[in-house]
């Protein structure tokens, strides 16, 4: 960002001042609790529908990762679909089919911390 503002002002014969205002960390989910959470999933008979990724599929800034600095977690996507247009679209219509394994996956995870038998 910095060469680009420095050519950009340089070919316009103008200066900048560029002061970061506000900076959240790179989002670092803990390795165990990733793989944790596509286990717990799969124990409780949501393996199918849920999988690990080893990339971040949007370059946006997650406030949870400010949580991952303090305590190991997993962040992780619910996902809307196959055919669905990504979030933050305005044609993005969100699909109500979703929140039954959305709902699953958190509830197993907690069940699983508390040691809890399956709530399914």
């Amino acid at each position: 960002m910095q060469a680009t503002i420095e050519g950009l002002c340089s070919a316009a014969g103008a200066t900048y001042t560029l002061t970061p205002i506000h900076q959240i960390p790179p989002l670092v989910n803990d390795a165990h609790w990733s793989q944790r959470v596509v286990e717990i999933a799969s124990q409780r008979g949501l393996g199918t529908r849920v999988r690990a990724i080893d990339e971040m599929p949007t370059m946006g800034a997650e406030d949870f990762a400010f949580y991952l600095q303090r305590t190991p977690g997993c962040f992780f996507f619910v996902g809307n679909g196959a055919d669905s247009v990504y979030l933050h679209n305005d044609r993005y219509d969100f699909n109500d089919d979703i929140l039954e394994v959305a709902a699953g996956v958190h509830v197993a995870i907690v069940d699983e911390i508390l040691g809890l038998p399956s709530s399914q």
